[in-house]
């Protein structure tokens, strides 16, 4: 029989002294630190280190993320290091069909999920046929006003053609 025992002494709270971000070269600083459950004088904990990471990966805007800590000036300080490698934030289709009710159709399609690096997107698609047109054009912002609000404009044209009468939208 072996019995075995642990003793558990919680240590000193440890607070985060600095974050640096590196690695990005199109996407703002700020887009980052956003994503970032922890913060600048704030208490460290290793539960929000994880899910930062996670949340700035799920952005969709970097192939790697890296999240790492070092000893800071002081005992009880950590420095948060950030490390991000870009990854391709912007799509483009085309294509084209041929069908019995719509006959010719041609599309095409050019998005980008990180505007100029500031987390916004953006959509232009335009559907183009014999007897339709669909143009759509839309932006979204993700964080309006740095806040957890989400606000989204869309602007469409369209026009469908039929035998005897045209209808449209705008």
């Amino acid at each position: 029989t072996v019995e075995v025992g642990y003793r558990i002494v919680r240590g000193p709270e440890v607070f985060i002294d600095r974050i640096e971000v590196t690695g990005n070269t199109k996407t703002l600083d700020k887009v980052v630190r956003r994503e970032m459950e922890l913060e600048e004088q704030g208490k460290f904990s290793g539960t929000h280190l994880r899910r930062s990471q996670e949340r700035i990966q799920r952005t969709g805007f970097f192939q790697d993320v890296n999240i790492t800590t070092r000893k800071a000036d002081r005992e009880d300080r950590l420095d948060v290091l950030v490390d991000v490698r870009e990854g391709n934030t912007g799509t483009f289709s085309a294509g084209a069909g041929i069908s019995s009710g719509s006959e010719f159709l041609f599309n095409v399609s050019l998005s980008e999920i990180n505007l100029f690096g500031h987390g916004q997107r953006l959509l232009l698609q335009a559907d183009i046929g014999t007897i339709r047109r669909n143009l759509t054009l839309g932006l979204t912002e993700p964080y309006l006003f740095d806040t957890q609000i989400t606000a989204g404009i869309d602007v469409f044209n369209w026009e469908l053609e039929f035998d005897e009468f045209t209808r449209g939208g705008t």
